[in-house]
Order: C-alpha cells, then structure tokens, then sequence
C-alpha cells in the first residue's frame, strides 16, 4: 500500500479515536449519582438499549462469522442465530426479574444473598473472562491493520487498549450510550461498502472451493452448532455485558421492545458477514485465515476511499465489543471484589468519584489482561473461547438459576459448586493437553464444569440441610418432570454417545442435568415448619453477654 495512503488510514484513525473521547466527556453530565455511573440512573430510552445490543451483538457476529465462512462456509450463519436466540431470551424471561432485584453485576447479584465470598469469586471469574471474550475483535483489528499498515499485534493490543481506557473511564455506562452510536453507523458503513464491492467481483475470478459442506447448513458440524446453541441459551442468565444495558432502561416494556427490533437488524448481521468470508474464500481458495485474506481483497478489488471506510469499521467492530466486555468486567471487578466499607460503616460506593475510581482502576487491570492473554497464545483464540467459556458457565450459571427459583441453596453449596464446577472443567481440558478441538470421549470441558457445578450445588444443599435437621419435601408434578426429562435426555445421550457425532454428548448429558436442575429447583422446599438443629458450641455463641 502507498505510503500516503497509509498516513491517510492512520491520521482517520486518530480523528476516530478523538471524536468517541468528545462523545465521552459529553456524557458527563448524564451521570447521576453514585452507583449510577454502573446503571445509567436506570434512564435509558429504546434508542440507547437498541444501539448497545445491536452494536455488541452485530460485532461478535461479525468477527466469528467472517472468519468460520472462510474456513466451513454457509454454516456458519448458526453462530448469529444462536446470539439472537440468547438476545431475545434475556429481554423475554430474564430482563424483569433481574430489574426487580436491582441488578447491577452478576457477581452483585450472587452477593446479595449467598455473601461476600460467592461476590468475591464470581467477580473474579468475570474479570478474569470478560478480557478473553475481548481479544477475539482486537486480534481481528490486528490482522486488518497488519495487512493495511504492518502493524504488529503488540502495537495493535496496545493502542486498541489505550484508546477504551481513555473513553469508557470518564462516564461509564452512559460513554458506552454515546460512544456505540457512531461504532454501529461506522461498522454498518463498512460491512456495505465492502458488500457492494464483493457484489461487483467478476465470477471469472473466483475459484471452486474444495471444502467439503461449504455450502451446505451444517458444513460446520453438528458439534459445533449445538455448542453454540446450547451454549449461548444456558449463558444467557451469564451475559452481564448485555443485560447490563438492558436493565438500564426506564421500564421494562421499552427494554424488551428495544430487544426485539435488535434481533431482526442482527438477521442481516448474521448473513452479511458469512457471504463476506465465502466470497473471501473463493478470491483466495488457498489462504488458511479469513481474518487476514479479508483485507487483500478489499485492496485487490476496491478503490482507496472504500478500503479506508472498511479499515474505520473493523476498527469500530473492535471497539464495540471490546468496551463494553471491559466495562462490565471493571464493574464486577472494582465495585464488587475491590469493594471497601468506611470505618464509620459508610458504603464507599454512594459516591460517583468513588466508583469511577475503583472501575477505572478495574479497567486498567482489563487492559493489562487483553494485552497478556493475546500475547500469551495469540494463535490459540479457539482454545482461549473454550477457556472462558468454560470457567464462566462452571462459576455463575448455576448460583444465578438458585437465586431466583431455588430459596433451599445455601451460601456454602454455591461456594462448593463455583470451587467444583471450575476445577472440573480444567481438569478436563488438561487431560488433552489443554486442547481447543480435542477432549476426553469428545467432551467439550465446558459441558462438564456446568454439569458438575449443577451437580455439586444440589448434593452439597440437601446434605448441608441433612447435617442441620432440616428436610425437604416435593411437588409431585415437578418430581415427574424431572425424572421424565432427565430419563428422555439420558436416553438421547446414550444414543448419540456411539453416533458419528461425539460433539452432542456433553452438551446433550449437560441439558439433562440442566432440566432436571430446574425441576428440582421448581419442586424441593425447606419442609414447612422444621426448625434446623443447633449445636450447644453454636448456642453459647449466640447468647448476648452482659456488660461488666
């Protein structure tokens, strides 16, 4: 590429990067006070939840999509129907509930009744995981400015970081209400521009593509596609980023209004992307990575202004994903894990300085570990998805399902499933070398760190309830339910386990217990009127003692 040109691209970069910082320090005087700086004052109108999903959602796509329609083609399409799926789900049964508990976090959520080490650990997992979801767009912008302008991951993970630092820290939620607005009009502008000039490639120049099912709806695998199904519907009750800014809105009916229209825009997110990495494909039938591929073609087949507008919309795609995956992350991990009491018992968080205070010292931390986790393995984004998944699924699905249906958890069965369910999952990936394709009996390690922490949170419950006297009685029609549900996906599974689809197993096994986890949670109550036994240690030190 011309050296001209290059500036060019660089110096629209910074002017990018300068308008999104004015945009932020505008949405200062929106900022209300205290906790506020987290939820928006619960003062989002349809446009700004609208814009915050549609965004987030539309540049997830974007990334993964483009990338698995270069490698497996057509199929690819089922990883935007899943996010959808799950995006609709948290608006429809999740978005009431958690507005009606005064959601802010995740990891706040767990703390209001399982206690400060259930709150502690799940900020921890958050914070670690929320920068590895992250980098998959950082090293999409990576790759894109590397073919453009050569630069190197390092200097791309850096100034990528810097850059949200500099924006997201001065408003909170209400940066990300500005600032998304003009990433989605950017991203857009881009994925047209670059569609049109795909339309216009002569068929003479594409070549066959020797990949067997590209065309095909399950090319991808049937594996895969129900990980992303199963996947994405179970961590819909995790996705803290998006619910985030759907419980900022003013009431519930416009939250779920904004939600609905996102999801039909998101359509043509999902299949835009996908024909762009086939089109990609058939230009350079012999290229092993989509992400880099991209680029040379927009160069071969686009004139200069047209690669410039889609360079400004993968850069906004890395943007819009990443800022508000950090945000949330340095919310979990400054207002909760680094969350202090005054000596006179005052909540340090009533004031705004104070939580702008600690989720800037969260995002610096965020930062550091997107720079970190890509440097570490940057050729290894499929096993860093897997690694977060996993841990993310094991730490909060669970807890979050017991806090709403299930009153008989307790604080040290929640501590118990969060310690089983992660130690689990990893233990499992390390059998195969911590692989990203290849696990014991076909087993994704996500399936089996969800599974047992279902599984350890309901033993653990009863035999902790058992060891204080108490008993547990059941509604006959929820015990049916869950015997016939667990009894038909066992079923499932045991057939499927000798297929030539290893990739259902877990995810089929992990559904059941999953089912059968709500029926018990639906079904099993503390006995009315049964009083748990107290030992006489336990008496003794609850008896008020009289001063002098």
């Amino acid at each position: 590429m011309e050296h001209a040109f290059a500036w060019i691209i660089v110096l629209s970069l910074v002017a990018y990067t300068a308008v999104l910082i004015g945009l932020s320090t505008c949405a200062k005087r929106r900022v209300g006070e205290g906790e506020a700086y987290l939820h928006g004052g619960r003062q989002f109108g349809f446009r700004h939840v609208f814009i915050l999903v549609t965004v987030m959602w539309a540049s997830s796509i974007f990334v993964v999509e483009l990338e698995t329609g270069f490698l497996s083609g057509l199929s690819a399409a089922w990883f935007g129907i899943s996010v959808i799926m799950m995006s609709v789900l948290v608006a429809k049964f999740l978005l009431k509930p958690f507005r009606e508990v005064g959601y802010v976090t995740n990891s706040r959520l767990l703390g209001q009744r399982f206690g400060l080490s259930a709150q502690r650990f799940s900020a921890t997992v958050i914070a670690l995981t929320f920068p590895i979801f992250a980098m998959s767009n950082v090293l999409a912008a990576a790759e894109f400015l590397h073919a453009l302008l050569g630069f190197g991951l390092p200097a791309t993970l850096v100034l990528t970081t810097v850059i949200m630092l500099a924006y997201i820290g001065q408003s909170g939620l209400w940066s990300l209400a500005y600032t998304q607005t003009v990433n989605l009009v950017m991203l857009t502008a881009g994925l047209g521009v670059a569609g049109y000039f795909f339309l216009r490639i002569p068929k003479t120049s594409l070549h066959p593509v020797a990949v067997h099912g590209f065309t095909s709806l399950t090319g991808v695998g049937i594996g895969t596609i129900a990980v992303w199904l199963v996947m994405n519907i179970l961590n819909s009750v995790s996705a803290q980023a998006e619910m985030q800014a759907i419980a900022a809105v003013k009431d519930t009916r416009r939250g779920q209004r904004a939600v609905y229209v996102s999801a039909i825009v998101l359509v043509a997110f999902t299949i835009v992307p996908v024909w762009l990495g086939m089109r990609t494909r058939e230009l350079y039938p012999q290229a092993t990575k989509g992400l880099a591929a991209f680029p040379a073609a927009l160069v071969h087949i686009a004139p200069p202004w047209a690669v410039l507008v889609a360079a400004l919309g993968v850069w906004s795609a890395a943007l819009a994903w990443c800022a508000p995956l950090l945000f949330s992350g340095a919310s979990s991990l400054g207002a909760d894990l680094f969350r202090r009491r005054a000596r006179d018992g005052a909540d340090l968080l009533a004031k705004v300085s104070n939580v702008r205070r600690l989720t800037q010292y969260g995002l610096l931390i965020q930062g550091a570990l997107v720079i970190v986790v890509a440097l570490l393995r940057p050729d290894e984004l499929a096993w860093w998805r897997v690694f977060g998944q996993t841990i993310r699924s094991a730490a909060i699905f669970a807890p979050t399902i017991a806090f709403f249906l299930w009153p008989a958890a307790t604080k040290r069965a929640v501590l118990w499933s969060m310690s089983l369910g992660v130690a689990s999952s990893l233990l499992w990936n390390a059998w195969t070398g911590f692989s990203a394709t290849t696990f014991l009996w076909g087993v994704n390690p996500m399936w089996v760190g969800l599974s047992v922490s279902v599984i350890a949170l309901v033993v653990a419950t009863v035999l902790e309830m058992a060891g204080t006297g108490q008993r547990m009685e059941w509604k006959r029609s929820s015990r049916t339910t869950m015997l016939l549900s667990f009894a038909v996906i066992l079923w499932a599974t045991l057939v499927v386990w000798w297929s030539s689809a290893p990739g259902l197993r877990g995810a089929l096994f992990c559904c059941g217990v999953v089912v059968a986890f709500m029926a018990v949670a639906m079904g099993v109550r503390r006995k009315a009127g049964d009083v748990p036994r107290v030992s006489s240690e336990s008496m003794i030190a609850t008896q008020p003692t009289q001063a002098g």
